[in-house]
């Protein structure tokens, strides 16, 4: 695979940057936890402190096209972070150097994410929790084909709920027809279990069997079907199949539901200390979209 010097130079800046913010994650007291470091990088991300503007989730078509066409390799997609873009596998890729960084055993996940938008609607008296909306969802979807490859729109109504289904057969990542979703699974330091967490959608998971995983964001959850023979062009010789060896290990949603909603908050005390990493960085964020704009020109 052919590497730009402007691809080159961008790599170059990821790696300081990674080094400097993981030197932040110890300053902070973050680093000892997974899911410290987990919710700590997608506030940051979330909030614009790690691009030069506000971030989006919407990556504009002619950074797809870079991608592509095979400019940058999958192990450096956490590249276009720093230019206000990203979605799932440029935020999978930047968590999973920060856990390098930070010594811990880690890798992603690619999956098969089925695109279901479901609304509730409660047209009773009483109080539906997270709990028995999840029931009713489940009942909902008992006998769904999560993989259509056409458009289905459904409605179903049990007592006073009324559920609305909208399935939406999921453009390929990469080339690869059953996988359109990535995230993270890491191995804690301390115990013999595995932590699975999901910067797109905020969830943590747990694996159910050796190609699914359970992903839970308080209460309401999604299966995912794990891919098992993605291949893409690296640069750091990464071998993405150490994710499969990983989820052979135990998870423990319960206190990983426990973690995530209580550091989710904790992690918004350090605000100032975001904001001051970004003015330390913000000349390496432009220095990495110019050289994009840069390669965008002269491949045309």
């Amino acid at each position: 695979m052919l590497i730009t010097p402007e691809v080159k130079e961008n790599i170059d800046i990821y790696e300081e940057i990674l080094f400097q913010l993981c030197k932040l994650f110890i300053e902070l007291g973050v680093s000892n936890n997974p899911l410290k470091i987990y919710e700590t990088f997608r506030y940051m991300y979330q909030n614009g402190y790690l691009s030069i503007e506000e971030y989006s989730d919407q990556i504009p078509s002619m950074y797809k096209d870079l991608e592509g066409n095979g400019f940058i390799p999958m192990d450096a997609t956490g590249t276009f972070l720093f230019t206000n873009y990203g979605v799932c596998r440029h935020t999978s890729d930047f968590l999973s150097h920060i856990y390098s960084g930070l010594g811990y055993d880690n890798s992603q996940l690619f999956t098969y994410h089925p695109d279901i938008r479901i609304r509730i609607k409660n047209c009773g008296t009483e109080f539906l929790t997270n709990k028995d909306a999840q029931e009713y969802i489940d009942f909902s979807l008992s006998d769904f084909n999560y993989f259509e490859r056409e458009e289905r729109h459904i409605a179903r109504h049990l007592g006073d709920i009324s559920i609305m289904v909208d399935y939406f057969p999921s453009p390929p990542i990469c080339g690869h027809i059953l996988s359109n979703h990535t995230m993270n699974i890491v191995r804690n330091k301390d115990e013999r279990r595995v932590h699975i967490v999901d910067t797109r959608y905020h969830s943590v998971g747990e694996r159910i069997s050796k190609k699914r995983v359970r992903l839970n964001n308080c209460g309401l959850t999604h299966v995912d079907y794990v891919q098992t023979n993605v291949r893409f062009h690296t640069y750091y010789g990464t071998d993405y199949r150490h994710g499969l060896e990983l989820l052979k290990e135990k998870t423990e949603i319960d206190k990983d539901v426990l973690s995530s909603i209580l550091y989710r908050d904790f992690c918004k005390k350090f605000i100032e200390k975001y904001k001051e990493f970004k003015r330390q960085n913000q000349k390496g964020y432009m220095q990495v979209t110019n050289n994009y704009q840069k390669l965008l020109k002269r491949i045309e």
